[in-house]
Formats: structure tokens, sequence, C-alpha cells
């Protein structure tokens, strides 16, 4: 029987700790190399090509931050506010020349900040009340900082600010035998050409933002007395997106996506020991 792992610990990318997290996932990326021309039925040549490591974090927020707090888009507060979510987007080009088994640069353009929340206060998005369609405006959201007992009493928030958020769209839904909700789609200005978000309490979990790079690292720590540890180390680690979620009555939940390149085209960037 082989050693078995569980858990997971000690996280950390670009020299900064990441705790909360819920799960690391490592998936071999690549490119195809199938080929099939002439006459044939078949599939002549099957191959693989371009080698990626392509990681994802999951994160339950570790500073119990819950619930959320004044949801503004320029001067209106959105009432009745039940979730918001955020991405920050980003392209991912690739890079590899020649004989090159991986994928030896990874550089990200074109990035912007897109999301959505969901009002319970319908007539709000039915008479508009400066929420139309195409209004541009800074989009504020602040998400409570709290012990189990302090409820929303407590003046500790995290507050995350998107400027040149767009409203683009719905849906509006009523239903049977439940509250009607009103969602709202928002992109921020790409012509900006800036990622406008930011985090304004000292005590702020999110330090990293798309297009950051660097050492990814993470242990699964054996779940029997004998054995070791496992340790995995991803090099040249690129994050290519990150998300949040607030939503009320629910902890804050953020998601990160990295692609991770070879330094020489034929070493894979992630070694495990």
């Amino acid at each position: 029987m082989g050693t078995l792992y569980r858990d997971l610990k000690t996280t950390s990318f670009n020299g900064k700790t990441i705790t909360g997290l819920t799960s690391a996932e490592y998936t071999p990326g690549h490119g195809n190399m199938n080929r099939s021309g002439d006459d044939a039925v078949g599939r002549q040549y099957a191959g693989i090509t371009a080698l990626v490591a392509e990681i994802t974090l999951e994160q339950t927020d570790p500073l119990n931050k819950r619930d959320m707090k004044t949801l503004v888009h320029g001067a209106t507060t959105v009432s009745e506010a039940r979730r918001f979510e955020y991405t920050e987007n980003a392209t991912a080009r690739d890079h590899s020349a020649d004989d090159d088994n991986w994928i030896t640069h990874v550089f990200v353009t074109d990035t912007y900040v897109s999301g959505s929340w969901t009002s319970r206060d319908y007539s709000q998005a039915i008479n508009t009340a400066g929420l139309s369609i195409g209004t541009k405006a800074t989009l504020t959201c602040k998400t409570v900082i709290a012990s189990a007992t302090s409820g929303l009493t407590g003046n500790t928030y995290e507050t995350v600010t998107i400027t040149s958020a767009m409203i683009t769209g719905g849906p509006f839904r009523t239903v049977h035998g439940d509250y009607a909700e009103a969602t709202f789609n928002f992109e921020n200005d790409k012509s900006a050409g800036t990622l406008n978000v930011s985090s304004t309490d000292a005590a702020a979990s999110i330090t990293h933002h798309v297009a950051d790079s660097g050492t990814l690292s993470w242990i699964a720590p054996k779940a029997e007395t004998s054995g070791a540890d496992v340790n995995v180390e991803v090099s040249n680690a690129v994050l290519t997106g990150m998300s949040r979620t607030f939503a009320h009555g629910e902890m804050t939940t953020a998601r990160f996506t990295f692609r991770a390149y070879s330094s020489d085209g034929s070493t894979s960037p992630v070694a495990i020991t």
C-alpha cells in the first residue's frame, strides 16, 4: 500500500504566505499535434507539444470576512444586496521556440475587471435609479471582518474599489414562490489600461493581483505516521486570474489561477519532493 496524504499547509507565492486555502490543484497542460489528412478515416498521428503547468488555488477567507455592507455604484447605494463577485481577468500569451517541449515564457495582456452583484430590490432595477445599462462609475463594496458574536456591529471592513465599472446587463427575475432578484453585470473600462482594484483595510487578505509572478509552493502532509510530507514547488508561476465572492451570510471566498513555464524549454517548472 502506498503512502496517503491529506490536508494542505504552508502555501506561499512570491515570498508571501497565503492562508485559508481549501485546495491546490496542479494540471499538466499542453497543446495538441493531432493530424489526419488525405482520405484517411482515422487519425494518422497523435502527439502533444507546448507543455505548461496550470495551477488553481481555492481559498476561504482566513480573516473571517463574511457578509457584505454598503454596495455603491456612483451616487447610487444598492439596496437589499445579496451577493457581489468580481474577477481580475487577463489574456495569457505563451511562448516557446525551436525544439522546446515546454512553454518558455508567459505574459499577460488585456487586463480588466468584470463581475456582478445581485439584489432583491427588484424595483431598483426596473426604475433604473441610476443603474441603467451603460452607466459607468466607481463601484465599492465592503465586507465585514467579524467574529461569530459581533454580527454587523463592528466597524472593521475590507473595502474593494473598482473604478470605471460600466453596467453591461441583467437579468432581472421574478420567481413563483420566491423573492424577485435583479442581477447587474459590469466590467471596468479597458481603455484605462490599468487594473483598478484596491483593498483599503490594513488587514486585507488579498495582496496578489493578475500579472504577478514568482515561485509558488505548498506542502501535502502525510496522513500516516510513516513516510514524509510531499513538497511542491512551482517556479515561474504567473497569476493569470483571480476572483472573489462576497455574499450575505457567507464567508468570503477567492480563487487564483496560474500558468507556469520552463526556464530552459525542457525542465518542468514543477518540482515534487
